[in-house]
């Protein structure tokens, strides 16, 4: 993984974040969660720079799912609400 974060550094910003999201989908998956709420951090900063809704709706539901699994329900649920709003306004129905 960190080959691909490097070599993504040198890519557009809309691709860097899609990236960075990937990433920490891979880390969440491998229980890394430190790790992945670092890069859906980094990519949801990068979306928001860029205002891609696409791209923020999905590192917003990273985040959601890592502060869920550290019992913040709280936190995790404002991160779903806004997701799913993102979600629901590009027509997106998977969410």
């Amino acid at each position: 993984m960190d080959a691909v974060l490097v070599k993504s550094s040198g890519l557009r910003l809309p691709e860097r974040a899609q990236v960075l999201c990937g990433a920490g989908w891979l880390a969440f998956s491998q229980n890394d969660n430190a790790r992945a709420r670092a890069l859906f951090d980094e990519s949801l900063a990068l979306a928001r720079e860029l205002h891609d809704p696409s791209n923020i709706a999905m590192a917003l539901h990273g985040v959601g799912e890592v502060a869920q699994l550290q019992g913040d329900y709280t936190q995790a649920r404002a991160l779903y609400d806004e997701s799913l709003t993102l979600f629901r306004e590009l027509g997106d129905t998977a969410f």
